[in-house]
């Protein structure tokens, strides 16, 4: 994502990222740095005759030529080389919001490797925004250079995209069950738009596998594998390949598979056919997604009967060795099978799955009763999270009412924006690896805990 100034002469590559937050870890980018423009050098006295003495001239404030990087994302530590003149140790390298709004963000570590170049790096998490770079040091007067402006990648807020461009193709899924349904893939690209390039500079990215909601043969109520965009284009955004497979070719009505225990388990079996898809694209030369594709950080997720699905093929993934499905997000999963009596849906062994539940205080179709009871079956860390006057129909992209389901008392777009934060920040922590950098968007954090839209009803950490 990194652009350097074109009207500068000599480039200079540089390795400049390295992993620095909750024990995740991003491939190196390289940076291309100008040579600088500038005549300066340290200053220095002239011989003095014998007998003689003569005062050492003051030592001239540094100056910036430039810097190696025209952006910095905040979500892992960054290294710069910085290029100018009059550098000496100790040095003092700076990112000031010129606007004032932010504090200004010091390097954690500098390294004067030569009057011209030194090596700062900066701690992950530092403030989104446009910031001067300014250099200063303790020889002679102390003074700061002029300063260069860099821009700081925001990749770590859930509540706006994240640093990468979204694209997103159609392809065909290889079915457990031998069907071939269709299946979007939401991934970082170059350009904004359908079948756009990858965007390989950061990748491998970690996956998630996605299940709609039951999908009636015809009244359909907007439940669909494309309309899952509220949230698999935000996790793209920070650096996420998410594939929604289309699970109604797992509908059956009539005869003894037509329960909610056998749909959902057909649901499961597509979910984890769709992580072993999405491994082998990344494998695949002839794939766009070649060589994208972390197949050790994976998640599951779903809607309603695709929450439950979800957490069926997380079950069976965690006997999985590697394991590949760190965590799970489930909107609005039943507890119940209501094509069988009501009786209890049988997940599988789930006590090892890290589970964020989001239910709706006005779901008629899967109450917060079914969360609770669901988050019984974990012993990891488990999350039920209440929408406050939200429904069961608004976790996909449209507000056509599901029948049977409650009326919210809120706007589709708050519904989107709690559940958003949340699976966001939850998958970006236990999957992606972002550690304390999420924390505070997640459940009893500094921002959630301060919305009212949301409720924590419970948390077993």
């Amino acid at each position: 994502m990194d652009r350097a100034t074109a009207s500068l002469s000599t480039l200079v590559v540089l390795g400049a990222l390295v992993a620095g937050c909750g024990g995740s870890s991003s491939g190196g980018r390289a940076v291309a740095v100008a040579a600088s423009t500038s005549g300066s050098t340290s200053g220095g006295g002239s011989g003095s005759p014998a007998g003689t003495s003569s005062a050492a001239p003051a030592a001239r404030p540094p100056t910036v030529a430039a810097v190696g990087s025209s952006a910095l994302w905040n979500d892992v530590a960054s290294t710069v080389l910085v290029r100018g003149a009059d550098f000496s140790a100790p040095a003092q390298v700076e990112l000031v919001d010129p606007a004032g709004v932010s504090s200004s963000a010091r390097a954690s570590s500098v390294v004067v490797r030569s009057p011209t170049e030194l090596l700062a790096t900066f701690a992950a998490g530092l403030s989104a925004g446009v910031r001067e770079l300014t250099v200063s040091t303790t020889a002679g007067a102390s003074a700061r250079s002029s300063a260069l402006s860099l821009t700081v990648v925001s990749n770590v807020d859930p509540d706006v995209d994240g640093g990468h461009l979204v694209g997103w193709r159609d392809v065909q899924l290889q079915g457990a069950s031998g069907d071939r349904p269709a299946m979007r893939i939401y991934y970082p690209a170059t350009a904004a738009r359908p079948n756009a390039p990858a965007d390989a500079t950061r990748g491998p990215y970690p996956v998630l596998a996605y299940g709609h909601g039951f999908r009636p043969p015809l009244l359909t109520f907007g439940i669909d594998y494309r309309n899952n965009t509220f949230v698999a284009s935000r996790l793209a955004s920070f650096g996420w390949i998410v594939a929604c497979p289309d699970l109604s070719t797992n509908n059956q009505l009539l005869g003894s598979g037509a329960t909610g225990q056998a749909n959902s388990s057909r649901d499961a079996d597509d979910l984890v056919a769709t992580l072993d898809d999405l491994a082998r694209r990344g494998r695949d030369p002839l794939d766009p997604l070649f060589g994208l594709v972390d197949e050790t950080r994976a998640g599951l997720g779903g809607h309603s009967r695709g929450g439950d699905g979800a957490l069926m093929a997380a079950a069976r993934e965690a006997t999985r060795s590697p394991r590949r499905v760190r965590a799970v997000v489930a909107f609005g999963p039943p507890a119940t099978d209501s094509r069988n009596g009501n009786a209890p849906l049988a997940f599988g062994d789930l006590s090892t799955v890290p589970l964020l539940l989001v239910g709706a205080s006005r779901d008629a179709i899967a109450p917060l009763s079914d969360q609770r009871a669901i988050l019984t079956a974990t012993r990891a860390r488990g999350v039920v999270l209440e929408v406050v006057g939200g429904c069961h129909s608004y976790y996909k992209d449209n507000d056509s009412t599901i029948f049977g389901d409650g009326t919210a008392v809120v706007p589709i777009a708050t519904q989107h924006a709690v559940v958003r934060r949340h699976a966001v920040a939850w998958l970006n922590q236990l999957v992606r690896g972002q550690g304390a950098l999420a924390a505070p968007w997640l459940a009893r954090g500094a921002v959630a805990a301060a919305d009212p839209r949301a409720i924590v009803i419970d948390d077993t950490r």
